[in-house]
């Protein structure tokens, strides 16, 4: 350092004291006496272009940095300080520059390579990033930062399990760091091991419950467990802390959605792409919800603006598929579905088949296994697709246990096991809910292309011989575990309207704790053999109709080509299509959609009405 007087060198190293101590704004002043006594003083001018720029007066600090580099331009600090100014003022490509000057000078220099990586990750070079981050790493391996940056990076780059390494090694030595433990959640989550991640979010947040990161990935873990209730004020307490939060509006959004709240949801989108406009995942969400709202041309809109903004966007991909799906887009619906297994909860799901992904290569003399994805419903609907395999195939179907003994007799298939039990060698695998994919080329198989045993049909028959009139299954509650059953299935008393139809006999084909629901409807409740749903299907078919809300036994009498009418929720999934009251996938169904969300009265209303005409009769009759 250049000779200073001793007033200025009494302030330069009190000035350095209170920086020691972190008191930034009481050194200022102390700095900027020194520069009004030696204006050009390196050393001076670089300490408080570092203090405005960690103040975040970015503009103020740049003179000083460039009269610092102007005094000493052989420095690799003066440039390794402003290239980290021009990253924080969005100015990368002088940023670049300045820190690769830095390096020629110090090859050596990790906080140099540390702020390079940072630069080339604002610019989308991940791979540069991540080459950089890890060079600063080899020359300093304890250097925090660089790891912390690189297993934020790993996360971005869809790498969960290599960030988890990182955060767990930065974790020996920093065991208390409430942002290491929200990271290392995140990339758990990320992992689908979600008990992991809640555990050590929660510890993050008994650290420091004042990080608004650590409630929105808390928050995220609650949203990935079906808990949206307990998510909705995690999300709330991040914007307490910051009220301009954009993932906070989102997971607001995506909450809000999942209870089926969804213009509640819009709104909180559009505040999330309000304060960040290139939010690929809020584009995402709203096109979703837009599609729920049934308004498919800005839903699709949104989610290929989502696409352009993040080509690798699996879940805006399946969300497409969806919106094409329902519009009856069918070619490349399909197509976009297939990005599924890189997107929740898919991802997650083990795929150790044996054999390779079948693409539609030739099967002579080859076998293929067919997998069950999904739900009991979604098996029952694509089982069709396993018959359409040449018969030189040797097909295999791995499905649910249930349904193992009803599709045993399915034709062209050689075997069917259940999933519990390991995968049999084979060429090659597919799931079933591929095969719309794969074999668009060919109709689909007609219905029925499901079948029950017909002795159990007979004393089915013989056990309801007693019932007077038309008989009518009833299943009025899907399964528990789905994200949507709250609004599929109705309340048992709902359909109490349908009570004193002259000539009509109703039948339970529910299931579960739902089956013992309390009703002043006239109904027999028959016991079924077991909890396969062989014994189901003879039911069916020794029925006149089955109305059913969106669940399994609809799949199943639609499959055994029975009529059935579907109660609809109004957010329709999208195999039902829109705009439509019959179903491309089953020629018997009829849909009696809500006019509203949770319009159930309406529907039974009309259901009423189509009973006392018979109308399932007329349908069924030959043109």
């Amino acid at each position: 350092m250049q000779p200073l007087s001793d007033e200025a060198s009494r302030h330069f190293h009190e000035g350095a004291s209170l920086l020691r101590q972190g008191r930034l704004e009481e050194a200022e002043p102390l700095f900027r006496a020194v520069i009004a006594r030696h204006p050009d003083l390196p050393e001076a001018n670089a300490t408080l272009g570092a203090l405005l720029g960690a103040l975040g007066r970015l503009r103020e600090a740049e003179p000083h940095l460039r009269r610092a580099l102007r005094a000493c331009p052989a420095s690799a600090d003066a440039h390794g300080n402003l290239g980290n100014l021009l990253r924080d003022l969005g100015r990368l490509e002088e940023a670049e520059a300045c820190l690769r000057e830095a390096l020629r000078l110090r090859p050596r220099y990790p906080e140099a390579l540390n702020n390079l990586g940072a630069v080339r990750r604002d610019q989308g070079d991940h791979a540069g990033a991540a080459q950089a981050f890890q060079a600063a790493l080899a020359q300093r391996p304890d250097f925090h930062l660089a790891r912390v940056n690189l297993a934020q990076l790993l996360l971005q780059q869809h790498q969960p399990a290599a960030a988890e390494w990182h955060y767990r090694l930065l974790l020996r030595t920093f065991p208390r760091d409430a942002t290491i433990l929200a990271g290392l959640g995140e990339s758990l989550r990320r992992q689908g091991r979600h008990q992991e991640a809640e555990a050590h979010l929660r510890e993050a947040l008994r650290l420091r419950p004042d990080s608004g990161a650590a409630w929105v990935e808390l928050g995220n873990i609650l949203l990935a467990t079906a808990r949206p209730a307990e998510a909705l004020p995690c999300f709330r307490s991040a914007l307490e802390r910051e009220p301009r939060w954009p993932e906070a509006y989102l997971g607001l959004g995506i909450a809000a959605a999942a209870e089926g709240h969804y213009a509640e949801a819009e709104q909180h989108f559009r505040a999330a792409l309000a304060l960040k406009p290139g939010l690929a995942a809020a584009h995402n969400s709203l096109g979703d919800t837009l599609r729920n709202r049934k308004a498919f041309g800005e839903a699709e809109a949104s989610l290929r603006q989502a696409l352009q903004l993040a080509p690798d966007l699996a879940e805006a991909q399946v969300n497409l598929a969806f919106t094409l799906l329902q519009t009856g887009r069918q070619a490349e619906g399909w197509a976009a579905y297939e990005h599924r297994w890189q997107a929740a909860p898919w991802v997650h799901q083990p795929q150790d088949l044996p054999g390779r992904p079948w693409r539609g290569e030739d099967l002579a003399g080859r076998s293929i296994l067919l997998q069950a994805e999904q739900g009991l419903g979604d098996t029952l609907q694509f089982v069709r697709y396993a018959t359409l395999f040449p018969p030189q195939a040797h097909v295999v179907l791995r499905v649910q246990a249930p349904l193992v003994r009803l599709l045993q007799g399915m034709p062209g298939i050689a075997r069917v096991q259940s999933m519990e039990e390991p995968p049999p060698p084979a060429d090659w695998h597919s799931s079933l809910l591929s095969l719309p994919h794969r074999f668009q080329h060919l109709a689909a198989p007609a219905v029925p292309y499901l079948s029950a045993e017909p002795s159990r049909v007979a004393r089915w028959r013989e056990r309801l011989a007693h019932l007077p009139g038309a008989r009518i299954g009833l299943a009025w509650a899907g399964s528990p575990g789905m994200a949507a059953d709250s609004r599929r299935s109705m309340p048992l008393p709902l359909l109490e309207p349908l009570a004193g139809l002259a000539g009509l006999s109703f039948v339970s084909l529910q299931r579960g704790p739902a089956g013992e629901a309390a009703s002043r409807l006239p109904m027999e409740r028959p016991a079924m053999e077991g909890d396969g749903f062989e014994d189901t299907a003879a039911l069916v078919m020794a029925l006149d109709l089955v109305i059913s809300v969106d669940t399994a036994v609809l799949h199943l009498a639609g499959g055994l080509g029975q009529p059935v009418w579907l109660l609809n929720r109004h957010d329709s999934c999208w195999r039902w299509q829109e705009g439509r009251d019959d179903s491309p996938w089953y020629p018997g169904l009829r849909l009696f959609r809500q006019p509203a969300p949770g319009d159930w009265v309406s529907v039974v209303q009309a259901l009423r009405a189509a009973l006392a005409r018979r109308e399932w009769q007329a349908a069924a009759r030959p043109a």
